[in-house]
């Protein structure tokens, strides 16, 4: 017992001689003042993360860079492309703006261009716990490729479209009942249009300024179900008289719908509306045109690897650049499948249809489409991506198009 004792003496003994410089030391930087070895400053904690940044950034920061190359075979025949897409996020409380860019880099002596690009801002403030008010705004610019299905085979360059919109919406809920009011201001410009012979058609009679007001407003039945109206009112307001008019296709567009909407633990949600729509036109040579609107959407999600969705919907618009008529009717559907197969890799498929026809003219367009893809993480930070889409589209004056691409991508976000 006592040689134990003594071992443990000199044990102690000896390691009070080991420490004793280090006590020594730590004891004069404290008097000489180095806070960055004082406790819980640096270095850190035990079981911290690290040092803490000296400033609080005024926004959470997202970004990302893709680099897509792409092959397409259509009826113009083969080509390539790479495309540039930089995106950045910004977001602080109920406040989010995002910016996107698509941009086509040279490839086979093709000059390099801006595809699309793209800027939105949205934030919430809630007035009290019943109360919330919205706001809205976005900024694009987007030009399709000539070669693309649907684009007539006369144009050589297609328009450009500049679009910048507005929006504010306030919503108030009362127990069961809930109301929607929101409303907002679309600019749209569209640029010149090069045909195959070396002409320049102008659009000016196409750009527009559109002004939408709507009201919604909802019973919930059960805590699953809740039946709801609603009812739109907006204004189109077009820069210059149409050369194939005459006049301008200025007009008030008035619309009703009443349906049903569902969700279930958030496992399935959908939605079903139908109603009908009103466009008076301020031209004398133009007739009031009515249509049926409809749409309903339904999603569903069984577990966190697979998600289902599909739609389908009737929209009446104006019609843009290089199109005949006035107005522009669509019916349309769509489905989408997603697939997490485990935490590194996803599977995509898409499919879509839609028929068109357009009022003040013959014409009429139907096409459809379909895509598969999967997305590999290769770390927390980078992405790998493969696709393959077809698209048909046919209009009633046009040789029907078909178009196979294969794409490439790998994205490195923050």
């Amino acid at each position: 017992m006592s040689l134990r004792f003594t071992q443990f003496r000199y044990s102690v003994l000896g390691l009070t001689v080991l420490l004793a410089p280090v006590a020594v030391a730590w004891t004069a930087l404290a008097q000489e003042g180095e806070e960055r070895l004082l406790p819980g400053l640096y270095p850190a904690a035990p079981g911290s993360a690290g040092p803490v940044e000296p400033y609080d950034s005024a926004f959470d920061v997202d970004w990302a860079v893709s680099l897509r190359g792409g092959f397409t075979h259509d009826a113009e025949g083969q080509r390539y492309d790479v495309v540039l897409v930089p995106r950045v996020g910004l977001e602080r409380d109920k406040v989010g703006i995002g910016l996107e860019a698509e941009l086509g880099l040279p490839v086979d002596g093709q000059a390099g261009r801006i595809e699309r690009f793209g800027g939105d801002v949205e934030g919430s403030y809630a007035i009290d716990r019943d109360t919330e008010i919205s706001l809205r705004g976005s900024v694009g610019y987007e030009q399709s490729d000539a070669a693309e299905p649907g684009i007539a085979d006369a144009v050589a360059v297609p328009a450009g479209s500049a679009r910048a919109d507005f929006g504010v919406g306030i919503a108030r809920q009362w127990g069961l009942f809930g109301a929607a009011l929101d409303a907002g201001i679309e600019r749209t410009v569209y640029g010149e249009t090069q045909m195959r012979d070396g002409t320049l058609v102008p659009n000016g009679d196409r750009n527009l300024v559109a002004l939408d007001a709507g009201l919604r407003v909802g019973y919930q039945v059960t805590p699953i179900l809740e039946v709801f109206g609603e009812g739109e009112v907006g204004r189109d307001l077009f820069d210059h008289a149409s050369p194939a008019l005459g006049e301008k296709a200025d007009a008030t567009r008035y619309a009703l719908r009443g349906g049903v909407a569902g969700s279930w633990n958030g496992i399935l949600e959908a939605e079903v509306s139908a109603g009908t729509g009103l466009r008076q036109y301020e031209a004398e040579g133009l007739p009031d045109m009515r249509s049926t609107l409809f749409d309903a959407h339904v999603t569903f999600t069984p577990d966190s690897t697979v998600r289902l969705s599909a739609g389908l919907g009737s929209s009446v618009e104006p019609v843009g650049p290089d199109m005949p008529g006035y107005a522009r009717i669509e019916t349309s559907a769509s489905a989408d499948a997603e697939y997490n197969v485990n935490s590194w890799l996803r599977l995509r498929a898409s499919a879509g249809w839609y028929t068109a026809r357009f009022e003040g003219s013959e014409e009429t367009e139907t096409g459809h489409d379909l895509g598969v893809g999967a997305d590999y993480k290769v770390n927390a930070h980078t992405q790998l991506s493969a696709d393959y889409a077809f698209a048909h589209s046919a209009r009633s004056s046009e040789t029907p198009e078909d178009s196979h691409r294969m794409t490439v991508g790998v994205t490195v976000a923050r």
